[in-house]
């Protein structure tokens, strides 16, 4: 009977022990539900951040190219003025030289017209003659 005393003993400590056991994985199993719940609803956030920052982010650059566009397209319409003023000078300086260069030839035309003139007159003689002496006094 002792025996059988010491059997009962140790199987209803057996059954305390398992049933403290699977307590213990309930308790455990719930903080494990509970740490998963948490870690997904955690994710959730980081997940709907991250949508966020990639909506601004693609916003931002967005915004980016067009600033560069416009820059790029003003950029290119000042060049476009400047090259237009620069031919603009250009052709006005070579009307001025055009207009330098005619009055100079007008103005040796009328030097050899007279110098032709004064030739046939005989006074290119007289003239040579004037300078010879002039040139013998120096």
């Amino acid at each position: 009977m002792h025996i059988a005393v010491g059997v009962v003993f140790v199987v209803i400590i057996a059954a305390v022990s398992l049933l403290v056991a699977v307590n213990r994985l309930k308790e455990n199993g719930a903080a494990m539900e509970h740490a998963t719940r948490e870690l997904v609803i955690r994710l959730g956030a980081v997940e709907d951040r991250l949508e966020r920052l990639e909506r601004g982010l693609l916003a931002s650059m967005s915004a980016m190219r067009e600033t560069l566009s416009d820059s790029a397209r003003a950029d290119r319409e000042e060049l476009s003025r400047n090259l237009a003023a620069l031919g603009e000078r250009q052709s006005k300086s070579m009307r001025e030289l055009a207009e330098a260069q005619r009055g100079s030839m007008e103005t040796l035309s009328d030097q050899i017209s007279k110098l032709s003139a004064a030739s046939s007159d005989g006074k290119l003689t007289k003239t040579s003659e004037s300078r010879g002496s002039v040139q013998d006094a120096i």
